[in-house]
């Protein structure tokens, strides 16, 4: 009994007969009525079973693979960027809403990407972080960096030269010239100049800076405040004063400046007109940049009127996501496009690109039954599907099965074709074949399969090769109890025919047990069997339907190569597995693993030394001992009566060395050599992938095979990335005849064929200028135009920014002086040895009382999560000096009552208030508690919420203000509690720059004051905790031009802080012996203003078995009070600042 055969649907019909577009897309849509929907699995009513029955139309299936080589479009192989990827785009040159060809820098290549598909590609500079196009009027070009230096071009692929010799984190157009925000601060270069130079600005903790054209432009400090010309830096507005907002980032769109602030959502544009705000507006943050992707039920694309969106709505979108799921497991159209099942629905790129026109969510398939991989026939597409429970419920669901899924009507509206009431895995071969390892489901299918209960085919009846078809058991079954497990001698298989009908056939007996896998074909379906070594009985008649091949496990072809295992069901492995294939002599084809030290052995062989050998009989004597070592190993599953079954020998190996293998119809095995040098081998089907391990000049090679191994030919490596073996075992690191997947930096080759190695071609370096430039837009036109040049501004700065000239380049290089530390020089009085046993201490030391880590007490310079103090009982106890206060005694403290439960905490310095006895408290800090050294009566108070503290001030009474820079907080205790009172806006372009409170003298304010060890630089400004502001910043001095405290006149508006700073530190004995000498970060007790910064005091520790503690303060002279402590004590030093002391 046949079916009837349905007529072509519109997706059918569609997809095989025209090219995918728009139009196409549109005409998918004019499908039929909506196919029953499959149910949740739960039984009950809710079980219905799809209008009709699966019978079989006329056509061939064609795997997810395509069968063989012969269905690859021959077109040149593209590399192409997944959204896996991360490439750096153009910061000057804003992305737009349609396709066009974007400059990108990705692993230190320059790449011209389309839609992610690189176009073209420049040599790799290792070490490049970035670039920008230049603006015309600021003298074109483009310029890049790294952590080396800043580099110019004239064309984007063009030859590079060193510029200057600065970082950037960014840079970007400013009015005069290009702006680079670096670790040292935030500088201005004019490339039109005749010998360019860099310029300080004249803002103070300027990070940010944009710059439309001549006119307008925008720039931000450190903590948010952002300012606005229209006048080409004539006036300028104070957006936090005319707006009442911080700015925490400054962006370009469409010929606009975004500046968004940090009252949620809100974004203010400087246009021609002005600053013109948007409330709620999200531009210049996170961009959806593509709509809803999924077609809900509502628009089921059931009119031509309403065609799916496009998904790439950015010419800065990469290859989606399911390009891996294409090239893995997409099934090629006859157009040349691709369906993808992807995650419960499917998609379709268009042909030879990875740019998807429909992306669609299955309508009438519940999401547990959506795992699918796509198969083309010539009447309608199918999705072959497996699925598992979830391992928790009703036991209501089966382990395991698979079921197909036909496309007709709907694109996104499948009907059921056929079930597998049992765990399994689909095979597909060549000529349009696809089968299920294990036995056909109920006829007609229903979503009753899906649960336990189906009624299983009949199995103590059928003998051996009996063959059931659609047409013996149109009715439904009764539901009966499900099947028990097949014995190890009975494997079946269900073969969709020609004629699209599904027919099961069974194996039994040695071969069941010795069954690897089955391979679709041509002449039907073929049984891949291990052999026992050996001569044995003759073999069994193969069964009606099938073909068996029989493999001795002792060939030695086989010797130390493994078959590719099948494993065991897991949610990533494939779901159509088309690694072994029938070829047109009817022997199989496909994959077998080389081990390592095959390796020589492999080339050998290429050459025609290794069958001299063979010829020679040297490998006999081996391949007789493999014989019998195989016929021990090759023995697995074992049966009641103890017989073993042979097994091929597999290996789960992926990327390992794969070579194409031919199994003839008598189950002789032959192996083809592989490529010289070949280390890793992707492969799929009749396709693969080599590459060569990396010689030590040049990049490694690369070579591709489209008949399975047979032949192999050089091919292009890729401009970025590496055939990499993936972290993990990956379903997508595999080949189709759409591609290969590269591994896991979101790399994959599109295509085959291609010119071989070397070959010139379009889209190498130094290609046609004009193509490029065409490609490349208008940034890549404006670079070619000159600047007028004009000399520079006078520099602002002397002395720190030094002009090299190095003749011949495009520019002068340009150097940026370091920040170099200040000199402090101690030297230890009286001949006395702070680290001996005996010492003569100082009048205010305690020796003998010391008993904590390396004998010092607690000091302002303790190491961040650090034991400070002891534990003893309900009682905290810690001997701790006076900060900046040389030859005091330290003060004794002791906690008790719910102590800290541990030591390690850190030590933070307070700003006293005006008057007070010392200007420097200590807040000692264990588990989110904190203690005040100097208060009356010291007990620890709750700190929750709070995270590195860096600094503290004291207000009135006993409450303090603390900075918390990790999170950008400031705090205030009282009552017993810490709460967050302000929120800084951080905006820094780098993380070289540090931030702590300062004091006025006067006692008048507080500042926040910012600092760079890298660049010296110190800036300040003054904060309002009730309006929650910062004020505009200015300078308080550099950290290279420190003096003690003697060189300057302190005004009441100086400010006073502690902060970390690097000094060359030298310690000497008195007879000149030398205790340390090196750059160290010390705590110093800073006052400056206006320019002027020197040192009233400084800490120093040291760690280790000479462990010391230096302290110095210096008075109004330039007189320093200075001890060196150690585990014997404390003795006087000598101590200064900016020289050396006088030789003894």
């Amino acid at each position: 009994m046949t079916g009837t055969r349905p007529g072509k649907t519109a997706l059918a019909a569609v997809l095989l007969a025209c090219g995918v577009g728009i139009a196409c897309i549109a005409c998918i849509a004019c499908g039929g009525a909506r196919a029953p929907s499959i149910p949740d699995g739960k039984a009950g009513a809710g079980a219905v079973a799809p209008g009709g029955a699966a019978r079989g139309t006329p056509s061939g299936t064609a795997s997810a693979q395509q069968g063989a080589a012969e269905g690859v479009a021959r077109v040149p192989a593209r590399y192409v960027l997944t959204t896996f990827a991360g490439p750096t785009f153009d910061e000057g040159r804003p992305e737009v809403s349609v396709p066009r060809v974007e400059q990108a820098l990705y692993e230190g290549t320059r790449l011209l990407l389309d839609g992610g598909v690189i176009v073209r590609a420049g040599r790799r500079d290792e070490g490049l972080q970035g670039f920008t196009s230049v603006p015309a009027r600021l003298g074109g070009g483009y310029l890049f960096w790294s952590g080396e230096g800043t580099y110019r071009a004239r064309e984007f692929l063009g030859e590079m030269t060193l510029l200057a010799d600065v970082h950037p984190v960014t840079a970007r157009p400013w009015l005069d010239g290009m702006a680079l925000s670096t670790r040292e601060g935030t500088f201005t270069v004019d490339l039109r100049a005749a010998q360019p130079t860099l310029q300080a600005l004249p803002w103070a903790g300027t990070s940010e800076l944009l710059a439309l054209d001549a006119r307008r432009a925008a720039r931000i400090d450190a903590f948010g405040r952002a300012a606005v010309t229209l006048d080409g830096g004539a006036s300028w507005v104070d957006v936090l004063a005319t707006r009442g907002f911080t700015v925490r980032a400054l962006g370009r769109e469409e010929g606009r400046i975004v500046l968004t602030s940090t009252r949620g959502g809100a974004a203010t544009f400087v246009t021609r007109e002005g600053l013109v705000d948007i409330e709620g507006s999200a531009l210049g943050g996170a961009r959806e940049t593509a709509p809803a992707r999924r077609f809900t039920p509502i628009s089921r694309l059931l009119s031509v009127s309403s065609p799916p969106a496009l998904a790439r709505l950015s010419s800065r979108a990469l290859a989606p996501e399911s390009l891996f799921l294409a090239v893995a497991s997409g099934a090629r159209l006859p157009s040349g496009g691709m369906l993808v099942a992807v995650e419960e629905g499917i998609s379709v790129l268009a042909a030879g690109t990875p740019r998807p026109w429909m992306e669609g969510t299955l309508l009438n398939v519940s999401g547990g039954y959506t795992r699918c991989q796509a198969v083309v026939d010539a009447g309608a597409p199918l999705l072959a599907c497996t699925h598992r429970r979830d391992g928790a419920g009703d036991g209501d669901h089966i382990d395991g099965a698979g079921h197909v899924l036909r496309i007709e009507a709907s694109p996104l509206a499948p009907s059921l074709e056929a079930t597998f009431p049992e765990l399994g895995r689909f095979f597909a071969g060549r000529g349009g074949s696809l089968v299920y390892a294990g036995r056909c489901g109920s006829r007609p299918p229903s979503a009753d399969d899906f649960l336990r209960g189906a009624p299983p085919p009949p199995v103590g009846a059928q003998a051996a090769g009996d063959s059931r078809g659609d047409g013996e058991a149109d009715a439904q079954q009764e539901p009966e109890a499900p099947p028990d497990p097949l014995p190890p001698d009975d494997a079946r298989v269900c073969a969709r025919g020609a004629d699209g009908r599904w027919v099961e056939h069974r194996l039994r007996g040695e071969d069941a047990r010795g069954l690897y896998r089955w391979i679709p074909g041509p002449s039907g379906v073929t049984a891949l069997v291990a052999a026992r070594a050996g001569a044995g009985k003759a073999p069994e008649s193969a069964p009606a339907g099938i073909r068996v091949v029989r493999v001795r496990v002792d060939d030695p072809a086989l010797r130390k190569r493994r078959f590719p295992s099948l494993g065991t069901w897991t949610e990533q492995a494939p779901i159509v597995d088309a690694d072994f294939w029938e070829d047109e002599e009817g022997a199989i084809r496909g994959w077998i693993y080389l081990p390592d030290a095959d390796a020589q052995e492999a080339e050998e062989k290429t050459s025609g030394r290794g069958k001299d050998r063979e010829r020679a009989g040297e490998d006999r004597e081996r391949a007789g001992e493999d014989r019998e070592r195989a016929g021990e190993d090759a023995e697995d599953e074992g049966e009641a009566d103890g017989a073993k079954a042979p097994r091929l020998p597999q290996a789960e190996a992926q990327g390992r060395r794969a070579a194409g293998v031919r199994i003839d119809a008598t189950g002789r095995v032959t192996v083809f050599p592989l490529p010289q040098g070949v280390t890793t081998v992707v492969h799929g089907g009749p396709f693969a992938l080599a590459r060569t391990d990396e010689p030590e000049e040049g990049p490694p090679a690369y070579h591709e095979s489209t008949d399975g191994g047979r032949t192999w030919r050089a091919v292009e490596a890729p401009p970025v990335g590496s055939l990499d073996l993936p972290m993990a075992p990956s379903s997508t690191f595999t080949c189709s005849a759409v591609g290969c997947g590269m591994g896991d930096g979101g790399l994959v080759r599109l295509g085959w064929g291609g010119p071989p190695p070397g070959a010139p071609r379009r889209g190498a370096e130094g290609g046609d200028t004009a193509g490029e430039a065409a490609e490349a837009g208008e940034a890549g036109r404006a670079a070619r135009q000159e600047g007028d040049g004009e000399e520079p501004a006078p520099n602002t700065r002397p002395g720190r920014m030094a002009l090299a000239a190095q003749p011949g380049q495009i520019a002068q290089l340009l150097r940026l002086a370091p920040a170099q530390p200040a000199r402090l020089t101690c030297r230890i009085e009286g001949g006395v040895d702070p680290l001996g046993a005996q010492v003569r201490p100082s009048p205010a030391s305690r020796p003998g009382k010391l008993a904590f880590a390396g004998g010092l007490p607690v000091s302002i310079a303790e190491a961040s999560r650090a034991p400070v103090g002891s534990l003893s009982g309900d009682a905290w106890t810690a001997e701790v000096l006076r900060p900046f206060a040389p030859g005091t005694a330290p003060r004794r403290l002791t906690v008790r009552g719910a102590p800290p439960r541990n030591t390690t905490g850190s030590v933070v310095p307070i700003l006293a208030p005006p008057g007070a006895r010392e200007p420097v408290d200590l807040l000692v800090v264990l588990e989110h508690r904190g203690l005040q050294v100097g208060a009356r009566t010291p007990s620890f108070f709750p700190l929750e919420g709070a995270g590195y503290l860096a600094a503290a001030a004291q207000l009135g009474g006993d409450a303090l203000v603390m900075l918390d820079p990790g999170k950008g907080h400031l705090l205030l205790t009282g009552a017993g509690r810490a709460r967050t009172a302000m929120t800084l806006t951080r905006v820094e372009a780098s993380s070289g720059a540090r931030i702590t409170l300062g004091r006025r003298v006067d006692g008048k304010g507080l500042a926040l004051v910012r600092y760079m060890a890298s660049s010296g630089e110190v800036h300040a400004g003054g904060f309002d905790l009730a309006r929650a502001e910062v004020g505009v910043l200015e300078t308080v001095g550099h950290l290279g031009t420190l003096a003690p405290r003697g060189a300057c006149e302190v005004a009441g508006s100086a400010l006073r802080f502690v902060a970390e700073v690097r000094l060359a530190v030298r310690i000497e004995k008195a007879g000149g012996e030398v205790l340390l000498d090196e750059a160290r970060e010390v705590e110093a007790l800073l006052v400056g203003g206006g320019g002027r910064l020197c040192v009233e005091g400084v800490e120093l520790r040291t760690q280790g078995d000479r462990g010391l503690l230096i302290r110095a303060a210096f008075g109004g002279r330039g007189t320093a009070v200075a001890e060196v402590r150690g585990r014997g004590g404390a003795v006087p030093a000598a101590c200064l600042l900016g020289r050396s002391l006088p030789q003894p």
